[in-house]
């Protein structure tokens, strides 16, 4: 059975302090508010954004479930261990933060760190189409409501008053935070930028008294291995076949 959600705690109990999903569906729900979650059977959260669901949870009637998203007109699911009929999957790998020394990634020559980016300005240079099909307006006004409504932190690296580099705690409970929104401008790739503000923004989570997550593609573990992430778990990013691309998760 499928309804929508109306309690906060309820939901909150049926996530748990499960990696990442906890969080970012907690945050989804303190921005948008319950219009966009579903209990599906007794045991599982299903959140919904346009044609995006993400699902977290033991579904017992995946037939009706598969139903309702095609009703929804969903085209892309995240989910922990569950591909819908039709839908080709991809893996992704939830990484926790443990730790590297400190002075082990550096802040790129020239560079300042700035930790209250005007996020309007900085998406216009570091939100390209290579990196997502959201517009650096949209993309700008969602960091917006999860920085001033979820508790998140944007960081940034400027050369001058250009903005070079994004990289946030996006999303949080009492025991875990997501980072996300990792991005570089074209111009300042292959610099070391990303990296020194991951590693930044991993420490601001650890300072914090939390564990840090974060989603990556499987091709980017090596990367983020090096900045002191290990494995945690498998998930599936999921399409329909007849869909020409992923949804991204840079804001998410």
């Amino acid at each position: 059975m499928i309804r929508r959600a109306q309690d906060r705690e309820n939901v909150l109990s049926l996530l748990d302090d499960a990696p990442f999903f906890a969080a970012e569906m907690r945050a989804e729900w303190d921005a948008r508010g319950p219009e966009s979650f579903f209990l599906v059977d007794d045991g599982a959260v299903l959140l919904l954004r346009g044609g995006f669901a993400m699902l977290y949870g033991t579904v017992q009637d995946r037939a009706e479930l598969e139903s309702f998203l095609n009703f929804q007109k969903v085209s892309c699911v995240q989910s922990a261990d569950w591909v819908p009929t039709g839908f080709e999957a991809r893996e992704q790998w939830i990484l926790r933060y443990e730790a590297v020394p400190e002075n082990s990634v550096r802040k790129p020559h020239g560079y300042v760190l700035d930790e209250e980016p005007v996020l309007y300005r900085a998406a216009q240079t570091c939100i390209t189409k290579d990196v997502t099909n959201t517009p650096p307006e949209e993309w700008a006004a969602m960091a917006c409501v999860r920085r001033n409504k979820c508790g998140g932190k944007m960081l940034a690296l400027k050369q001058g008053e250009e903005y070079a580099a994004l990289a946030g705690l996006l999303a949080q409970t009492e025991k875990q935070t997501y980072l996300a929104g990792v991005v570089t401008a074209l111009a300042h790739r292959g610099r070391g930028c990303a990296s020194y503000l991951v590693s930044c923004a991993a420490r601001e989570g650890q300072a914090r008294g939390k564990k840090v997550f974060l989603v990556c593609e499987s091709a980017l573990r090596p990367f983020y291995r090096r900045l002191g992430f290990v494995e945690e778990q498998r998930i599936f990013l999921s399409r329909k076949r007849s869909e020409e691309t992923f949804y991204d998760r840079t804001v998410l």
